[in-house]
C-alpha cells in the first residue's frame, strides 16, 4: 500500500525549522487538550468555593438580622397572651385599647406606635404618625383565619413616615379577637445591617414587590464590584431577603494557572518567541483583510423599561442604588423660589402681593366686609376675578380661615395654586392673611389640587387651601379648603363669611416655608400602582393647558405607559379649549389625536387635576359613571359588601351594577365636599360624580384625585389582558347626554329650581329631591339641579335607546317651557 504524503504547494521546500515548528504546535495542542479539562475543573472548584463562602456570609447575616426583630416578636407573643390585652380586644372601648397600648409600648426598643386592632377592623388610620396603612389592614385581613407568624415588612418606604411593621395575632392560637400592630423605626434594621455586614461586602435588605424590582430597605458597604453576582438569603420572620456582593473596584481578571499547566505555559512562550523570530526571517508578507462593518440594530424600549433606562423612573435611586434618581421636571413649582427646596421665612411684615389681573369691563361689587357673599358657595369659594374675588378679599378669607383653623387646634396650613394668571397674586394675599392669623404656612407652589390634598396627609398637617378656578373659564378663580382632615362645605364656609363680616379674627405672626412635594407624590403613586412591563398602553394625555400638565405625564410614564402629550404646557388663559372634560367639545382634539396616533386610550384632566375624562381608541367618550363601574367591580372583588357612593347625575344602570357585584350603592348630592363628607360618614371605599371627580378610599386617601384615578384605570385595563374598548363595551348603559347647562342670572337658578319642583308631575316615575329633581322613569331618567359653582341649571338625560331618550327630553322640555316659555334650552 502506498503511504500518504504531505502535499506542499509547488515550489515550497520545507526545511527543518518548518518541521520543528509544526511539531511544536502539535505538541502544544496535545498538552492543551489534556490540560484544558484540568484547568476548567480547577477554576470551577475555586468559583464554587468562593460562592459557598459568600453564601455562608449571606446566611449568617440573615440570621443576625432576624435575631434583631426576634426580640420584639417575642415580646409581642408574650403580650398576646396577656389577659388584659385579650379583654381589651374583645371589648368595644377603644380608649381602653389606646391606654393599654401606650403602657405596653415602652417595652419595645425603637417603637413608634403600638396599636391594639380589634377583629374586623377594615379601615386605615391616617390620623396617627405613622399611619395604619392599607397594606397593614390587608395583611391583617389575609391572616385572620391563620395562625402562622406574620412576616415583618416595610411600609411607606422612602417617605417621612416609613416604618417597619410587626403584627401578632391575638391570641396566637384559638379564636381570633384581634391583632397587635407594632411600628418600629427603620433605623432598627439599618443600624443592625451596618453592624453585622461583612466589611468586604456591599449588603442590602430587599423587600420584593409585584411586577417590579425590589425596594431597598437598608444598604451598607461601599461600591459593589462590577460583574459579581449577589448572594441572597431570606431574613427569618420577615418579608425580606438580604443580598451581599463583594465590594471594591473591578481591576480586570488576573491570570492564575494551576501548577500542572505551568509546562504548557512555558511551551507557549517558547513557541511564541520562535514564531516571532521566524516571521521576521520570512520577511512578514502578511495579507491584509478589510474588517466588515457590523451594523448595529437599534432596540426600541417602551413603558417602564424606557423610563428606567432614561432615568425618568421616580424612586430610581432607591430601586437601583448608586443611580442619581429621576430628574422629574418640576421647574414650574419652583417659580419664585431660590436656594434649597425648603426655605423658612420670618414672620410677615408688610406683604405686598403682585398686582392681580382684573376682569375687564367690570367694577367690584359692594358688600359687607368688602367680600361679596355670592362667592361663598356650597362647597368652595369662587367668583369672577377682580369683581367678586379680589386680593383684599383673599387676604381676609385667609385670616378668617386661619382663625377657624386656630379654633380646632390646627397650626400649619399647606397652600398651593393652579396655573391661572390671577392665582399667584391671590395666593400671596391668602398667605398674608393666614400668617396674620398666626398660622404657619407651607407653600408647595404651582401644583394640582390632588397634590395639595396629598400633602395634607403626607405631611400630616390635615389642613390646606388650594387657589384654583378648577374647570371654570380663565376669568374665574377660587379656593378649595381642607380643615382638620375634612374638605369644608355648607355651614363651615358660611362661618368664614361671618368672621369676615364681624372682624372676628385671631392675631399672630406665622412663619412661611416653601416646599416641593410633587416628586414625592409621583413616587408614592408609582409605588402603589404595579409597573407595566411589556404590556404598556399607548396613552394620549390632554391637560388643557392646566396645571396637571406638570404631573400627569410623569405619573403615567412612571407606571410603565407610553405617553403622547397634548396641551400639557401650563397657560392660565387656556388658549386651546376650556379645561373641562365633562363637555364633549373639549374632548374633540383629544379624540382626533388618539385616532391619528392609533393610541389605546385618551385621558383628559380639568384645570386643577381633580376631574378625569376618558375616550377609547374609537373616539367613544367613557363617561365617569361607566368609569365608576370598572372601579367598583375592581374594589368589590377585594371588599365585598363595601358601600359605593355616586351622585344624582349618574346612570340608572350604576346602582344595579354595584349590587350585582356585591356592593351597597348609595346615591348622594353632587359636590366634592359633600361626597367626601358622606364617605367619612358611611365608610365608603369609592365614590364618584358624573363631573369626573372620583374618590378612592381603598389603597388611597379618600380625596378626589383624577391623576391617581387615571393610574388605577390603566391598572385595571392592563390586568384585563384585552383591548380597552372591549372592556368598556361590556359595561351596561343606554343612550345619554353629557351635562347640559342652562345659564341664568346669579341667584335666579336657585329660585327657578324651586318652581320646577312645584310644577313637576310624573305619576309613573320615582322622584328624588336630595339634589334638585331626579326623575327615574321605566326606560330612562331625567335630572335638573342648580349648579353650586356657576349660575346655571345642570341637566342630564338617559334612555335605554334613542327613542326612550327623546321621550325623556320631551317631558322635561314641556316642564321647563311651561314655567318660562322664553328659555333657550340646550336640548
Amino acid at each position: 500500500m502506498r503511504k500518504p504524503s504531505l502535499n506542499f504547494p509547488t515550489g515550497f521546500r520545507p526545511d527543518r525549522r518548518h518541521v520543528m515548528l509544526v511539531l511544536g504546535v502539535v505538541a502544544l495542542l496535545l498538552v492543551l487538550s489534556g490540560g484544558y479539562g484540568l484547568y476548567t475543573r480547577y477554576v470551577d472548584q475555586r468559583e464554587k468555593a468562593a460562592e459557598a463562602a459568600e453564601q455562608a456570609k449571606a446566611d449568617a447575616l440573615a440570621q443576625d438580622l432576624g435575631s434583631v426583630l426576634a426580640v420584639n416578636r417575642k415580646l409581642l407573643l408574650e403580650l398576646a397572651a396577656d389577659p388584659k390585652v385579650l379583654a381589651a380586644l374583645s371589648g368595644a372601648d377603644d380608649e381602653v385599647r389606646k391606654v393599654l397600648a401606650a403602657e405596653a409600648q415602652g417595652k419595645f426598643a425603637n417603637a413608634l406606635i403600638l396599636r391594639l386592632v380589634p377583629r374586623g377592623a377594615s379601615q386605615p388610620d391616617s390620623s396617627s404618625t405613622p399611619p395604619l396603612t392599607y397594606a397593614s389592614v390587608e395583611l391583617m385581613h389575609q391572616n385572620a383565619a391563620g395562625t402562622k407568624p406574620i412576616a415583618a415588612e416595610l411600609n411607606l418606604g422612602g417617605t417621612p413616615q416609613e416604618h417597619i411593621v410587626l403584627i401578632q395575632r391575638v391570641p396566637a392560637q384559638g379564636e381570633l379577637v384581634g391583632f397587635l400592630h407594632l411600628s418600629l423605626q427603620v433605623n432598627t434594621v439599618r443600624d443592625a445591617l451596618k453592624k453585622f455586614a461583612p466589611p468586604d461586602m456591599v449588603a442590602e435588605i430587599q423587600q420584593a414587590v409585584s411586577k417590579g424590582p425590589p425596594v431597598i430597605v437598608a444598604r451598607a458597604g461601599g461600591t459593589p464590584k462590577a460583574g459579581v453576582a449577589m448572594k441572597s438569603a431570606p431574613v427569618p420572620g420577615t418579608a425580606w431577603a438580604v443580598a451581599i456582593r463583594e465590594s471594591g473596584v473591578e481591576e480586570g481578571p488576573a491570570l492564575e494557572l494551576p501548577p500542572m499547566l505551568a509546562p504548557a505555559a512555558g511551551l507557549i512562550a517558547l513557541l511564541a518567541l520562535a514564531g516571532l523570530a521566524y516571521s521576521k526571517r520570512l520577511g512578514g508578507h502578511a495579507g491584509t483583510t478589510k474588517a466588515g462593518r457590523v451594523e448595529e440594530g437599534a432596540t426600541e424600549f417602551q413603558g417602564a423599561i424606557k423610563s428606567i433606562l432614561s432615568g425618568d423612573y421616580p424612586g430610581l435611586e432607591r430601586l437601583l442604588p448608586g443611580s442619581d434618581g429621576a430628574a422629574v421636571d418640576t421647574s414650574p413649582i419652583s417659580l419664585g423660589l431660590a436656594g434649597d427646596d425648603v426655605t423658612t421665612l420670618p414672620a410677615p411684615a408688610d406683604d405686598e402681593p403682585s398686582a392681580l389681573p382684573v376682569t375687564p369691563g367690570v367694577a367690584p361689587e359692594p358688600s359687607v366686609g368688602g367680600v361679596p357673599s355670592v362667592i361663598f358657595r356650597s362647597y368652595d369659594i369662587r367668583g369672577l376675578v377682580g369683581k367678586q374675588l379680589t386680593e383684599e378679599g383673599a387676604r381676609k378669607i385667609g385670616r378668617a380661615f386661619g382663625s377657624e383653623a386656630a379654633a380646632v387646634g390646627q397650626q400649619t396650613v399647606i397652600v398651593a395654586r393652579d396655573g391661572r394668571s390671577s392665582s399667584l397674586a391671590l395666593q400671596a394675599a391668602l398667605v398674608a392673611g393666614l400668617r396674620e392669623a398666626g398660622r404657619d404656612v407651607v407653600d408647595i407652589g404651582l401644583t394640582p389640587t390632588p397634590v395639595l390634598y396629598f400633602a395634607t396627609n403626607y405631611l400630616d398637617t390635615r389642613t390646606g387651601v388650594m387657589v384654583t378656578g378648577s374647570h371654570n373659564p380663565a376669568e374665574y378663580n377660587g379656593l378649595k379648603m381642607v380643615l382638620d382632615g375634612r374638605t369644608i362645605s355648607g355651614e363651615a364656609i358660611q362661618a368664614i363669611r361671618r368672621r369676615i363680616e364681624t372682624d372676628d379674627y385671631t392675631s399672630g405672626a406665622g412663619s412661611l416655608e416653601q416646599l416641593e412635594i410633587v416628586p414625592d407624590y409621583i413616587r408614592r403613586i408609582s409605588e402603589e400602582i404595579p409597573v407595566s412591563l411589556g404590556d404598556s398602553l399607548k396613552v394620549v394625555v390632554d391637560c388643557g393647558n392646566g396645571v396637571p400638565g406638570i404631573v400627569a405625564p410623569h405619573i403615567l410614564r412612571a407606571i410603565g405607559h407610553d405617553v403622547i402629550e397634548l396641551y400639557c404646557e401650563v397657560d392660565g388663559d387656556f388658549p386651546n379649549h376650556h379645561p373641562d372634560p365633562s363637555q364633549p367639545e373639549n374632548l374633540e382634539d383629544l379624540i382626533t389625536i388618539v385616532k391619528h396616533e392609533q393610541a389605546d386610550l385618551g385621558l383628559a384632566f380639568d384645570g386643577d387635576g381633580d376631574r378625569l375624562g376618558v375616550v377609547d381608541r374609537n373616539g367613544t367618550i367613557i363617561w365617569p359613571d361607566r368609569q365608576m363601574m370598572l372601579y367598583a367591580q375592581d374594589i368589590l372583588a377585594r371588599n365585598p359588601g363595601a358601600t359605593i357612593i355616586y351622585d344624582v347625575k349618574c346612570s340608572k344602570h350604576l346602582g344595579p351594577f354595584i349590587r350585582e357585584h356585591g356592593g351597597e350603592p348609595l346615591m348622594w348630592k353632587t359636590g366634592h365636599s359633600l361626597i367626601k363628607a358622606k364617605m367619612i360618614e358611611t365608610g365608603a371605599l369609592l365614590a364618584g360624580e358624573m363631573s369626573g371627580h372620583i374618590f378612592f378610599k381603598e389603597r388611597w386617601y379618600g380625596f378626589d384625585d383624577a391623576l391617581y384615578g387615571a393610574a388605577r384605570l390603566l391598572e385595571i385595563l392592563v390586568n384585563a389582558n384585552e383591548p380597552p374598548e372591549d372592556v368598556f363595551a361590556r359595561l351596561p348603559g343606554g343612550v345619554a347626554t353629557p351635562e347640559l347647562r342652562l345659564d341664568m342670572p346669579e341667584h335666579r337658578h336657585a329660585e327657578f329650581m324651586e318652581q320646577i319642583k312645584q310644577a313637576a308631575k310624573f305619576p309613573d316615575a320615582e322622584l328624588n329631591e336630595i339634589d334638585g329633581l331626579r326623575v327615574d322613569l321605566p326606560q330612562g331618567f331625567g335630572l335638573v339641579r342648580p349648579s353650586n359653582t356657576t349660575p346655571c341649571l345642570v341637566l342630564r338625560f338617559e334612555g335605554d335607546d334613542d327613542h326612550a331618550l327623546a321621550a325623556v327630553k320631551d317631558r322635561f322640555r314641556s316642564l321647563l317651557l311651561g314655567i318660562d316659555a322664553t328659555l333657550q334650552l340646550p336640548f
